[in-house]
């Protein structure tokens, strides 16, 4: 995944990895907007919230859980018979 922190003049990304700790060093005290892009991660896995915002304090150190969520798979079988059928060809 790739997780995007941005304020009004300046934005940071950083490849994240699941399961995994990331950190962005050095910003600044203000309103930052987090967004998550999924960038390659199987389309079985979901994640529910893909943007926030948050503001940070001279100091400050915040910590962001960003939950991914891997999709239950279901089968589904058909219930009514299917005729199966081919045709010779004829010479």
């Amino acid at each position: 995944m790739i997780v995007e922190i941005s304020s009004d003049s300046q934005v940071f990304r950083k490849m994240a990895v699941l399961g995994d700790f990331f950190d962005f060093t050095y910003l600044r005290p203000g309103d930052w907007a987090v967004k998550v892009y999924r960038n390659g991660l199987d389309k079985k896995y979901k994640i529910p919230i893909d943007q926030f915002e948050f503001t940070l304090k001279s100091g400050e150190t915040k910590n962001i859980t960003i939950n991914v969520i891997k999709q239950p798979s279901e089968i589904k079988y058909q219930q009514e018979t299917i005729k199966v059928s081919y045709n010779e060809k004829k010479k």
